[in-house]
């Protein structure tokens, strides 16, 4: 699961995966920040489908608030095996 909260100027972002996490860090003004932001709103809209290690997955994300500011879930699931492999 990924996480993504605005906090004091920043976008943080938090990927977690079994008992292991990280966390990044994009100034919100920044061109990183910004286009991550417009991506999540995107992704509220409408669902995408991703291949990653011979695998399709489809994206999804959920707004929330968090103290007043929106935030967002982002989830993956895999949906198929084996993608062909590229020409």
């Amino acid at each position: 699961m990924i996480e993504v909260e605005y906090d004091e100027g920043h976008e943080n972002v938090y990927v977690r995966k079994d008992n292991m996490g990280w966390v990044y860090r994009f100034k919100g003004s920044s061109p990183a920040g910004v286009l991550l932001r417009k991506g999540l709103y995107s992704l509220v809209k409408k669902k995408q489908r991703i291949g990653l290690n011979n695998a399709e997955y489809e994206l999804r994300a959920r707004v929330y608030d968090s103290f007043g500011e929106n935030a967002f879930r982002v989830r993956l699931r895999r949906v198929s095996w084996g993608l062909p492999a590229p020409r």
